[in-house]
């Protein structure tokens, strides 16, 4: 950034400079650098980049800043982009966490407070549920007290931190290793259940049965790895089966399925 200092030669001053140009004229304009003003540094930590259903969810903020800032008074923004592309802004009011309305997560923090102090946000600690899955982008930034984000370009007071993770709709991983005791799944789920077998045309053919039909897709096929069988099972409907395997030393197993629906 820069300031106009002043005209100089046919002009002076730093008032609008109308030229009469009945002769050659030299007009120079002069201006003066704006030096660097600090700014915060923030850092999301926390986030995996994926997570089923039921898996705990920690976000926190955290600023790390070793000299004081521009203004003396500064606001803590902070907003969640929810698969839809809506803007949820976190609120300081406990009951109710987000808003629609854009408005700061902190306000009148004293940015002298922030100074060589490690200060650490706890902004989202959560169970994921079932049937809210998709991409969700994290934003945060400190700005100057009082001010919105339209101008950010003269009061924004830190950089601007961005953090992405995605929420799955499934229970399990994408691949289970081995089966379960009891294997529970969400209607729509799909996910590939490795079986310790050979990789044999009997082999898929003796395993991945399902029973009673209807509720659980089963089909059975070599791993994705090349390694053995698996059955590629998908819950159709809520309700109960049972899923058969035969490993390589004939031993049969039978899993317990129980498929819930999404609320």
């Amino acid at each position: 950034d820069s300031t106009f200092a002043g005209w100089s030669g046919a002009c002076s001053g730093t008032a609008s400079c109308p030229v009469i140009m009945n002769q050659a004229q030299t007009v120079t304009a002069t201006f003066n650098l704006v030096p660097l003003t600090q700014k915060a540094e923030l850092e999301f930590v926390g986030l995996k980049p994926f997570y089923n259903v039921g898996e705990f969810v920690t976000l926190d903020l955290v600023e790390h800043l070793q000299t004081a800032l521009r203004s003396p008074w500064v606001d803590l923004w902070v907003a969640v982009e929810s698969p839809d592309r809506t803007f949820y802004y976190m609120s300081e009011f406990p009951l109710q966490p987000f808003s629609l309305k854009p408005q700061p997560y902190r306000r009148g923090i004293p940015s002298s407070e922030l100074v060589d102090t490690e200060v650490r946000y706890h902004l989202l600690y959560f169970d994921v549920p079932a049937g809210i899955g998709g991409t969700y982008n994290f934003y945060a930034i400190y700005n100057e007290a009082g001010a919105d984000l339209s101008n950010l370009l003269k009061t924004q007071q830190s950089n601007l931190v961005f953090a992405t993770t995605v929420l799955s709709n499934n229970i399990n991983p994408s691949r289970l290793l081995a089966s379960p005791a009891t294997l529970a799944m969400l209607v729509g789920e799909e996910l590939e259940l490795i079986v310790d077998s050979e990789t044999t045309l009997s082999a898929i053919r003796s395993n991945c049965n399902i029973s009673p039909l209807g509720f659980v897709q089963s089909t059975s096929a070599v791993s994705s790895d090349g390694n053995g069988v698996s059955c590629y099972l998908k819950a159709l409907k809520s309700g109960n089966a049972t899923l058969t395997t035969t490993d390589k030393n004939g031993n049969t197993l039978q899993t317990p399925i129980i498929v819930f629906s999404v609320l």
